[in-house]
């Protein structure tokens, strides 16, 4: 299949758009450099806070509005192709990130951080909503290719939560707890059901903005016979 857009060029710059992945670069970037401040359970442990899904998700989203700016700065396809790419997991990571993270800290905040990691709230916003809300505009209105079907969506969640089961038990393993308290509690059972359903979660998150995104941009499927 062949997407038909009626979008203007992914290369277009507009004062929007840069000032959209300068803030994302900045945010991201500042975010990056408090890790480097605390003194935490997370900071002298296997891992460091990379043992953490919402540190994975800013390490893709400083990915994204990286490649963002630069493409915008010098206008080249290249850095552009590859920030749709990326942020075709980025950002409903990072939405789903959004959901879990504060819902479960409505209910439960102990079971998401050990006691001696206190974030300041406007910190916590940056981690926890801030990128879910720059990086949803970019991908909706500033990148007309970022396509993706639901079954290769669905293949790269699984992969992504197997890879992430994987690494948080070598984590585990090396420092003799999970990242986030709450697994301590599960059995192996409850946490494999944890993992699918975020899988499942991401590959729902992702089909929703895939519909949008086909909205916005006027695109049509059409069917295209092999040469």
């Amino acid at each position: 299949m062949t997407y038909t857009s009626t979008s203007n060029s992914p290369t277009e710059v507009s004062p929007a758009k840069i000032f959209l992945h300068g803030l994302g670069t900045l945010s991201f970037s500042y975010s990056f450099y408090l890790l480097t401040t605390w003194d935490s359970a997370y900071s002298g442990s296997f891992g460091w806070y990379f043992q953490l899904l919402t540190v994975v998700g800013l390490t893709l989203s400083l990915i994204t509005s990286t490649f963002g700016l630069i493409a915008d700065l010098t206008r080249h396809d290249g850095f552009s192709r590859t920030k749709d790419t990326i942020s075709l997991l980025a950002t409903p990571l990072e939405v789903m990130i959004a959901v879990l993270y504060w819902s479960i800290k409505f209910h439960d905040p102990s079971l998401l951080m050990p006691a001696d990691l206190v974030i300041n709230p406007w910190a916590d916003l940056g981690y926890h909503l801030v990128p879910a809300v720059l990086l949803v505009p970019d991908l909706l209105l500033y990148s007309p290719r970022a396509t993706i079907t639901t079954r290769s969506m669905m293949f790269t969640s699984t992969i992504l939560a197997v890879v992430y089961w994987c690494w948080i038990e070598l984590c585990y393993y090396q420092n003799g707890w999970y990242p986030y308290p709450m697994m301590d509690q599960f059995s192996a059972i409850q946490r494999v059901a944890v993992f699918v359903g975020s899988s499942g979660l991401l590959t729902l998150t992702s089909s929703s903005f895939q519909w949008v995104h086909g909205k916005v941009h006027g695109l049509d499927v059409t069917k295209v016979k092999p040469n």
